[in-house]
């Protein structure tokens, strides 16, 4: 019997077919995936103790509003400072009577294909808060500064509540976006939510930050900047650990994994829109009828104006949740 030398081994068959299969669908994964995927490789690090200024946080009153604000990680110590401490001014202007408009989508829709119904549903809203904080060379006080390993600065700083308006103020803006979407027994959830904050001094622009979170189920992409300028986020597996003992209670708060700042604010923001909901509510609904099926379409408009202060963080298995209540 002639045996071709072009021809494999046969005991080297499977391990031969199973290489260049694995070749090809290579080559296919290097022409469809590119290279800057939308979530950059992470290392795992030390956990980084919990500076206590977090857990610590002053209650405001109807004259004094307290606030933490948070660096991104691995800065330069003096520009990190300078972020903490606008960050800090930013979301007191957030927590006192910002103007916030919001609109909720429920989408249903059910089709029948080939005798069987396939259901599809999603759920979507989008939160716009504005204010405007007016400030003097008296108003804020910084009463604290702490940093992590991770070189992040931590803030904590108050806000005296001013009778009379000044000239000088901070323009803050947040607009939050969730949209959840369930087809047949696949879940998706992807959010967006980013914070502007600028300063305006005699009218002109002095300082401004943005901060920028998109996010598809687990994972995130970040951009921040600093007077237009963008900072490069070292995407890291953060992990933090706290002493207090406050924190020992189970939280479903967000994921430190980014850093103290994106979950803080997040958790912040995300409050803020849970509290603006039971306000006054314009509904439309949308309803039409198919021969293959039924779509429906509900709308909820709302909008509120409410003054809102952070009572509380707790920080516990690597994750952080707030607690903000309106004030009256």
């Amino acid at each position: 019997m002639l045996v071709s030398r072009f021809l494999p081994a046969q005991h080297d068959t499977g391990s031969d077919r199973t290489d260049y299969d694995y070749q090809k669908f290579k080559q296919t994964y290097d022409k469809e995936v590119v290279n800057d995927t939308i979530i950059p490789q992470k290392t795992i690090l030390h956990p980084a103790s919990v500076p206590d200024v977090i857990s610590n946080i002053p209650l405001s009153d109807s004259k004094t509003i307290y606030a933490v604000g948070i660096s991104d990680p691995g800065m330069e110590f003096e520009s990190a400072k300078k972020l903490a401490l606008f960050r800090a001014k930013t979301l007191i202007a957030f927590t006192l009577f910002p103007e916030i408009a919001v609109i909720i989508d429920n989408y249903s829709n059910e089709k029948q294909e080939n005798g069987s119904s396939k259901f599809t549903t999603r759920y979507s809203d989008f939160y716009q808060l504005r204010s405007v904080l007016p400030f003097d060379s008296t108003s804020f006080n910084v009463l604290k500064f702490e940093t992590t390993s991770f070189q992040e600065v931590v803030v904590l700083m108050s806000y005296t509540i001013q009778n009379e308006k000044s000239g000088d103020y901070i323009l803050a803006e947040a607009n939050v976006y969730q949209n959840e979407r369930q087809k047949q027994k696949r879940f998706y959830s992807e959010g967006k939510f980013k914070i502007i904050g600028v300063e305006k001094i005699n009218l002109l622009s002095t300082f401004s930050t943005s901060y920028d979170v998109t996010s598809l189920n687990n994972s995130s992409q970040i951009q921040s900047t600093v007077n237009q300028q963008p900072i490069e986020f070292p995407y890291n597996n953060y992990r933090y650990v706290s002493d207090s003992s406050e924190n020992n209670i189970k939280t479903l708060g967000s994921k430190l994994t980014y850093g103290l700042w994106k979950a803080y604010s997040e958790q912040f923001m995300k409050k803020i829109c849970q509290l603006s909901e039971n306000t006054d509510v314009e509904i439309k609904q949308v309803d039409d009828d198919y021969n293959a099926g039924k779509q429906s379409l509900s709308r909820e408009l709302q909008r509120s104006n409410l003054n809102f202060r952070l009572t509380a963080v707790k920080i516990n298995d690597n994750r952080l949740s707030v607690e903000v209540n309106p004030i009256k």
